[in-house]
């Protein structure tokens, strides 16, 4: 029994002091996009037994003011991991001061907010991007170039949800679904340009109800049933006032949809008699469709995904597949087919 009683406190000891919690405090180079770049890392790790890599745990905060042609930036980012993976809200937020680009001299912030769920976008998502810009002017009194007036900001804003898949739609997949209301806006005081994209996704994420997108000058109006089929889509200026169908349903498709609904709602036995019968498939919208409206809000997305966290840098997120590379399925769409 003593023998026994070592042996577990030797083997506990052991693996104690393998998840023994180390902190770093160092440098922490930038490879994607401020390549060349290095800032001030701070967070907890466990030496792993096997390989003895280090397995971030808990809070990680990291800090870098830019040298060279980035010495007018600043990034601040802030977060948690839970064994190596990316969890609870983390914060990237970069900071520009009189950054030269374009010509211009900007001035603001871009601020992305993300939380995670063991390595998975899982809640809300925000992006916020706001910029003033000026000029350099010569003073003939002076002698000298100064700025000139900035002018007024311009916000750029994406909202949305995500929660994590739960094979429902694909199975023994793991990824990102986009559920609830979507928002991306542009608003711009200086030229009186706006854009806006709305939409709402159900629990599965697939749209209910409009997808609509605004230029300021003329609205398109996308219209779902249940997020499997398209009943309409309608162009409507801004300034006249007239409104154009572009795009109606499918009537095969809708007769199909209509079936598949009379089936569901009677018993699983009937459900079960129409799966021999119809496929119901599976489909991200910009593939079902050839819109320019839907690619631009699924492409829009995944270029902030794909840039925004820097997931490059800050390792821990499931769905980053490599260099400015995020793997994400984007708008969903049901597809009925008669078999």
């Amino acid at each position: 029994m003593k023998i026994f009683q070592t042996l577990a406190l030797i083997v506990l000891s052991i693996n104690t002091y393998a998840q023994t919690l180390k902190t770093y405090t160092g440098n922490y180079p930038i490879t994607s996009i401020f390549i060349g770049q290095n800032g001030t890392a701070t967070y907890k790790y466990y030496d792993d037994p096997e390989n003895y890599s280090r397995i971030k745990s808990g809070l990680f905060t990291f800090n870098m003011k830019g040298t060279g042609d980035y010495s007018a930036v600043q990034m601040i980012v802030t977060g948690n991991y839970k064994n190596n993976l990316k969890n609870g809200t983390w914060v990237v937020k970069l900071i520009y001061t009189d950054f030269y680009s374009d010509r211009n001299y900007l001035n603001g912030s871009d601020v992305t907010t993300a939380n995670y769920k063991d390595g998975i976008l899982n809640g809300t998502f925000t992006y916020v991007s706001t910029f003033t810009k000026r000029n350099k002017v010569y003073n003939s009194k002076k002698r000298a170039f100064e700025f000139g007036l900035p002018t007024l900001p311009k916000t750029e804003k994406l909202v949305a949800k995500f929660r994590k898949d739960d094979d429902k739609i694909e199975p023994n997949k793991t990824g990102n679904v986009l559920v609830g209301n979507f928002t991306y806006n542009i608003s711009d005081p200086n030229t009186s340009n706006s854009f806006s994209l709305t939409a709402k996704l159900d629990t599965l994420g697939f749209f209910i109800g409009k997808y609509t997108i605004n230029d300021n000058q003329t609205e398109r109006i996308l219209e779902f049933t249940d997020g499997s089929i398209l009943n309409r889509t309608i162009n409507r200026n801004l300034q006249s006032g007239e409104s154009k169908i572009i795009k109606q349903a499918d009537d095969y498709e809708a007769g199909i949809y209509n079936k598949f609904l009379l089936f569901s709602k009677t018993s699983p036995d009937s459900l079960k008699a129409l799966n021999e019968s119809y496929s119901l498939k599976y489909r991200t919208l910009s593939a079902a469709f050839n819109d320019n409206s839907l690619d631009f809000g699924y492409f829009k997305i995944k270029k902030i995904l794909e840039e925004s966290l820097f997931c490059e840098d800050f390792k821990g997120d499931i769905n980053y597949s490599g260099y400015r590379k995020y793997d994400f399925d984007g708008f969903r769409y049901r597809q009925i087919n008669q078999k």
